[in-house]
């Protein structure tokens, strides 16, 4: 009766269902998506996709990797479940387990935020947690560079650190 058990948890544990992506008629599917923008040779920003979905004027993303470049120079990373890629204007909006890393390993998480391309701002709507060197917070609206050198908070804060008005 144990082995039978074991090799009915074993099975039934080892099993893998393949993912289910709904794919509107019209669409596009693509795995192992890559894009990037850049103005006058300079990439701005890199992004990396386990899975996407081109819709009509939107870029539906899974597995998000977003590098936000000075040149070459990697300025912090953002990475996130799933989210949005406007064609038209180069706008992002990221949804799950959002997470923005800089290169001095300032932090902040969120459940989702959008990036306001043509200004390059960070923009995050809801609740966010920020961890930087000597500083951890916690708010709700936040308005930010990529780099999360120049932050506006936009209702709420509270935490432990140094913040300057």
């Amino acid at each position: 009766m144990k082995r039978i058990l074991f090799l009915f948890l074993l099975l039934y544990g080892c099993k893998q269902e393949e993912e289910k992506i709904n794919i509107p008629r019209g669409s596009e599917f693509t795995k192992g998506f890559t894009v990037y923008e850049s103005i006058s040779g300079d990439r701005k920003w890199f992004l990396k996709a386990d899975s996407a979905i081109t819709e009509k004027d939107r870029i539906r993303i899974y597995g998000v990797h977003l590098k936000f470049l000075d040149r070459e120079d990697i300025r912090s990373v953002l990475t996130s479940d799933s989210g949005f890629v406007i064609e038209k204007t180069g706008d992002l909006i990221a949804y799950g387990n959002v997470n923005v890393v800089t290169k001095d390993s300032v932090k902040l998480f969120t459940d989702s935020l959008s990036w306001d391309n043509r200004n390059e701002k960070i923009l995050v709507e809801g609740v966010f947690h920020y961890t930087g060197k000597d500083e951890e917070f916690e708010g709700e609206g936040l308005e930010s560079d990529p780099e999360l050198k120049h932050i506006l908070i936009k209702k709420r804060v509270e935490g432990k650190g140094r913040i300057e008005e």
